[in-house]
């Protein structure tokens, strides 16, 4: 069985380090960018279920990256999640699916990605666990 493809993009490894493990223990498959160009690149080659979108990224930042996500006929369906220390530097609010806070506890995460998977994948083992339990992020991740 193939499994759904989420893209997280974040400039800071350690976080799409954190996010990406996170997400595999739940059954997905994880494709990273570390910057707006890559996500864009990677959201046309792999198709996602859904990308998790850190708007402070080097170059095209999360904001634009999305808007030509959303400009672009071959992905403009897949839903981006704005993840962002900043939820204000969203002037456009329609641009995103969904807007999530950093930090975020990873199951908030999973129930906003799960809007989108075609079939219940996930194991179920990071739901309901705090946050404590699992592996934390530098306070500089965090603020990224």
């Amino acid at each position: 069985m193939m499994r759904s493809c989420i893209l997280v993009v974040d400039d800071v490894p350690d976080a799409r380090e954190v996010l990406s493990y996170a997400l595999e223990v739940e059954g997905y498959r994880v494709v990273e960018a570390g910057s707006g160009g890559d996500a864009i690149e990677q959201a046309i080659t792999h198709q996602p279920l859904a990308i998790v979108m850190d708007l402070q990224i080097p170059g095209v930042d999360g904001i634009e990256a999305t808007r030509r996500i959303k400009a672009d006929d071959r992905v403009r369906h897949i839903p981006v999640i704005a993840y962002t220390a900043y939820p204000k530097e969203i002037l456009e609010p329609d641009l995103f699916s969904a807007v999530l806070t950093k930090p975020c506890p990873f199951d908030q995460l999973l129930r906003t990605i799960a809007q989108w998977r075609p079939a219940r994948i996930t194991s179920g083992a990071f739901e309901g666990r705090a946050r404590a339990s699992l592996p934390q992020l530098p306070a500089r991740a965090l603020r990224s």
